[in-house]
């Protein structure tokens, strides 16, 4: 959502996870860049520092003012490389997003690992893909392109399917989750600890989004303006309705500092 948001700004230009090593592909999620492109992924795995310099901070469209990333917390840590580079950068400026609910972050996960749909786009219209550049893009992945299409005309929703199959979850999985998002954030603030950082919690993005993105943008040091949303927001139930074991874990963490998780 953050990540659509900010691409929608015509000073910045943000891309998407394109340290994670846990595809065949690298997913840039910026126009103009093939996400099949062999050259780019060698480049990223035999020395992601140039992989950085030449294809993310590289140069970019006149009026272009913020460029960036996202990562996830594993992603960064597994390139310690490109993590000391980004460290040693005097003008980068560091957006920590959380969620104050973890338990909501988990069962996100497990249904997106179940449905393999980790986000929902709004469906644009179909008038909008016919451009020269996605006819290109789709005489070199035509299967790809076919998805888009039938996406567009007939948009799945897998948190409907979701909802029909409630998810169960162990009590040591979500104790091991909590203090894993825990941990890993104290290091995370600590390591950017010597540049400008600010904590932007999903909630309040969802609350409040035209006053959190002014502030998001004002950090970036760019013109403030309103932004679309192009995502739908994903499991929005209580999660009484998306939790099988629901009361089991409500009981279990009634008196402790995750209590506040439950509805």
């Amino acid at each position: 959502m953050l990540v659509s948001l900010l691409n929608a700004h015509p000073q910045v230009t943000c891309f998407r996870e394109v340290l994670n090593p846990a595809h065949e592909f690298i997913i840039y999620g910026v126009e103009g860049y093939d996400n099949d492109r062999a050259a780019d992924r060698a480049l990223r795995d035999a020395d992601p520092v140039a992989f950085l310099l030449q294809r993310i901070f590289c140069a970019h469209p006149a009026g272009t003012a913020a460029v960036g990333f996202k990562t996830q917390y594993e992603q960064i840590w597994l390139v310690p490389r490109a993590l000391e580079w980004l460290l040693a950068q005097d003008d980068l400026r560091v957006i920590h997003l959380r969620r104050r609910n973890l338990l909501r972050a988990r069962v996100s996960i497990r249904i997106a690992q179940m449905t393999g749909v980790w986000m929902e786009r709004k469906p644009p219209p179909l008038a909008g893909l016919l451009t020269p550049a996605n006819a290109l893009r789709a005489l070199r992945h035509p299967g790809r392109a076919t998805k888009v299409v039938r996406a567009t005309l007939r948009p799945k929703r897998p948190a409907a399917d979701a909802r029909q199959q409630p998810i169960a979850l162990s009590l040591d999985e979500c104790r091991f989750y909590f203090n894993w998002v825990e941990q890993n954030a104290a290091q995370y603030d600590d390591a950017f600890k010597g540049h400008p950082l600010v904590t932007l919690y999903y909630e309040d993005l969802v609350a409040d989004r035209r006053r959190r993105l002014e502030e998001v943008q004002k950090f970036l040091g760019v013109r403030p303006q309103s932004l679309p949303v192009a995502t739908r927001q994903q499991n929005p139930e209580p999660l009484r309705e998306l939790i099988a074991n629901y009361d089991e874990l409500r009981a279990a963490f009634k008196d402790t500092k995750y209590a506040e998780f439950f509805d």
